[in-house]
């Protein structure tokens, strides 16, 4: 029965598939909608920041083993202005993070790193989206987890939505952090706003510190594991996020 079930999954390509093997749930989004099979609406930031969408992949198939991630560009045409990547997490705490540079095909299929996810546990998926704003537009994304003979056993959509400069109001939070590449602390400077939330996280989306700032803040990173991390400064609404490099 489980080979007529791979032999079916092999022959949609790449359709959209849900057969119920996976559930997608968007953390943060309210409905707490499953979008197995269906398309979630993403609404970008303009600045090429990254916009990363979390989403709890649970394991309905019944099935004790490792997946891999396939992503597949609906709208070919994205601008190639545009840049995403994903980071992949088991339920072991297994993670890989696959970067822009290693995706600029229309279709993506992880060669290995699969992460494993018992039945009725939940892996991490981590889509990351680089826009450009004077590329606007809505731009679909399909992902697929799969086996590593690339059969599909279900997929979601993320429709990525980016607004003209043109017919948005600017942001008045402007960030400036300094030194990067750093080794012993940052120094993140913001204005615009009498005060704002920080927070930074690591590529898996671990966050690593949290304050608030009045103007200026040193956070201490001399603790920190080399590699990416985002810093993400908040005001009303205003979000604005940097990458940073840890070096030691």
């Amino acid at each position: 029965m489980k080979n007529i079930f791979t032999l079916i999954l092999s022959l949609l390509g790449f359709s959209m598939i849900s057969f119920s093997q996976f559930e997608f749930y968007v953390q943060g989004d309210a409905s707490n909608t499953n979008y197995a099979g269906s398309t979630y609406n993403y609404q970008a930031m303009n600045d090429q920041s990254e916009n990363a969408v979390l989403v709890d992949v649970v394991n309905k198939s019944g099935w004790d083993s490792s997946f891999i991630i396939s992503r597949q560009k609906l709208t070919p045409s994205a601008p190639s202005s545009w840049e995403d990547g994903f980071c992949w997490n088991g339920d072991t705490g297994f993670g890989i993070c696959i970067p822009p540079q290693n995706m600029t095909q229309d279709y993506f299929q992880m060669n290995g790193n699969e992460a494993p996810i018992a039945p009725d546990a939940m892996g991490l998926l981590k889509p990351q989206f680089f826009p450009n704003a004077t590329d606007p537009g809505t731009h679909v994304y399909r992902y697929y987890v799969g086996t590593m003979n690339n059969v599909k056993m279900d997929s979601m959509d993320i429709a990525v939505l980016v607004t003209p400069l043109s017919i948005i109001e600017k942001a008045k939070l402007t960030v400036g952090i300094h030194p990067n590449p750093a080794s012993s602390y940052i120094q993140v400077e913001a204005d615009g706003f009498e005060s704002a939330d920080i927070e930074v996280v690591d590529v898996l989306g671990n966050l690593v510190y949290t304050s608030t700032l009045s103007g200026s803040t040193k956070i201490d990173v001399a603790e920190f594991r080399n590699g990416i991390y985002f810093v993400t400064v908040s005001a009303e609404g205003t979000r604005v996020s940097r990458k940073v490099i840890v070096r030691h």
